[in-house]
């Protein structure tokens, strides 16, 4: 596996770290009776680019059906603690990812309110959606949502 690189609006790059792509490949939302499933996205901002190193695993407090899911702050907040701890303030919080039930998702009605609702201050964010198949990429910054091409 090679890190996934990603072209943002603003010239710079996001390079998706292995690691971070494990976790994600191994929660596609494959068959009818599994539920979406998020978490957090953690790495580094460097100049324009984003390194993203790590993503949290669903888990315990997290209540998930078909179409969506609710995140444990708590519980994905002591990963963001962690994290940071480890490696002594050089990742933090970059953005978030969850899964759809099709090959090839977009963003839902829900998704994008929630996330204008949410990501409001004025850093950029990385968004990810992990299809069956495929993934969307996009970034917020200031309430403007755009897709990241390869």
């Amino acid at each position: 596996m090679t890190p996934v690189v990603l072209k943002m609006s603003n010239s710079g790059l996001v390079v998706v770290e292995c690691n971070a792509q494990k976790v994600l490949r191994a929660h596609r939302q494959i068959g009818l009776l599994k539920g979406e499933q998020g978490g957090i996205l953690m790495g580094e901002r460097r100049g324009d680019h984003i390194v993203i190193t790590h993503a949290s695993t669903p888990g315990k407090g997290d209540k998930s059906w078909y179409t969506g899911f609710i995140r444990s702050k708590s519980r994905h907040q002591r990963f963001i603690d962690r994290v940071y701890k480890e490696t002594q303030g050089k990742s933090n919080y970059v953005g978030e990812w969850h899964s759809h039930p099709e090959p090839n998702p977009k963003p839902s009605v829900t998704d994008i309110v929630n996330w204008k609702r949410n990501l409001t201050e004025s850093e950029l964010y990385i968004l990810t959606i992990v299809g069956q198949k495929n993934d969307w990429w996009g970034q917020i910054l200031q309430k403007s949502i755009t897709a990241l091409n390869f």
